[in-house]
Formats: C-alpha cells, structure tokens, sequence
C-alpha cells in the first residue's frame, strides 16, 4: 500500500512529467497537519517555513520538528533532507540582537526535538601512571572525536525584515519599491536562498 509520501511524490512527478518548468513553486496554507512531516520529505524540494517571532509559531515548528527527527537515526549521517529545511523570520526587526534571538531558539527547538548538533562519542578519560611527558600521542586522532557533528542540525534561519513600504504592495503605483537597491534591502537575504537552492538544483541535474 503507497503512504502519503509515496502518493504525493507521484503527484508532484506528474506535475513536473517532461522537465517543463525550471522550477516548481508550491503554496502552501498556514497551519500544520499530522500529516505535514511526512509531505515535506515527500516533496524532495527546499522547503521553507515561514513564523514570526510569536509562541505559536514556536509551537507548529515543534509540533512539524519532531515529526521529522522520528525520521532521522541519530547513529547515522545526517539525512539529505535536513539541509533542505530552511526556517524564514518573517516581519523580522530591525535590531540583530532580536534576529538573533529568534535564531538562538530555533536552534535550542532543534536540539530538543532531535534535530540539533549530536556529541561524538568520545573516549573514556584514563589516568596515567606514568609521568605525562611518557604518554603516547594518537597521530590519526582528529578534532572530530570530540567536536559537536554540526552537519546534524538545522541551518540558522534567515529574516525578511519588516517594511512598511511593502505592506499594501501595488506595483504599478510604487514602480520604484521594484529597485534592486531597495527590496533587496528587506528581501535579500531570501533571494540569496533561493538562488543558491536553484544552483544547487542545477548543479544536481548536470
């Protein structure tokens, strides 16, 4: 029997028959689902979650978070869709010290979820009885034996700021809103994602 991520990567396969769009945007409703963890990896697409600095968004990605780290082995490399998930503040402040304590809680979120930064096993400490200058140095051992394994955690989120100048948007009366100098000040740090997701894409079907 096909599970709900088999049904939908059909789906999306279908839509997509022929290679005939460069990409594929899909618009999803606010709001989380039992079913939502399993739809993001069926997607097999960048995936980005929008939240505003409020309890509730913390609450949905907790709810979606924990989903997903039921599909990851902590004993195992880091799955291909972690580095997928992208976390997006939007209507972020002005103030770095506040982006970044938005970040600072996506992060403890992950970690307490499963999906944060694991400790590699390190060594038992074993006293030495002999002098220390007489004790044998492990060439072949290597920062990685006792650093964090940073590739099992979720990417720092990225912040759309929040502009006035964009709330009510009418191009066609505001043509200058269309400025690269002037969005790109509030979307920037977006539209650096999503170009790099689209080389990414690129560089996989060459």
């Amino acid at each position: 029997m096909a599970t709900l991520r088999d049904q939908i990567a059909t789906l999306l396969d279908r839509l997509s028959d022929g290679s005939r769009y460069d990409a594929i945007l899909v618009d999803a409703r606010a709001g989380l689902h039992e079913t939502t963890a399993s739809s993001l990896l069926g997607l097999g697409a960048e995936v980005l979650l929008f939240g505003l600095d409020e309890p509730q968004t913390f609450q949905g990605f907790r709810v979606l978070l924990a989903h997903l780290a039921r599909f990851g082995d902590p004993a195992e490399p880091a799955p291909e869709w972690l580095s997928r998930i992208n976390l997006v503040q939007g209507k972020a402040p002005p103030e770095t010290h506040l982006r970044q304590a938005f970040a600072e809680r996506c992060r403890d979120l992950a970690v307490e979820v499963g999906l944060g930064p694991r400790a590699a096993p390190v060594a038992p400490l074993v006293t030495p009885t002999e002098p220390f200058s007489d004790i044998p140095w492990d060439d072949e051992a290597t920062d990685e034996s006792i650093l964090f394994e940073e590739d099992w955690t979720l990417r720092d989120p990225i912040a759309i700021l929040d502009d006035s100048r964009f709330r009510g948007f009418d191009p066609l009366a505001r043509r200058d809103l269309l400025e690269s100098q002037i969005y790109e000040t509030t979307f920037g740090s977006l539209l650096d994602l999503i170009d790099q997701c689209l080389a990414n894409d690129l560089e996989t079907r060459a």
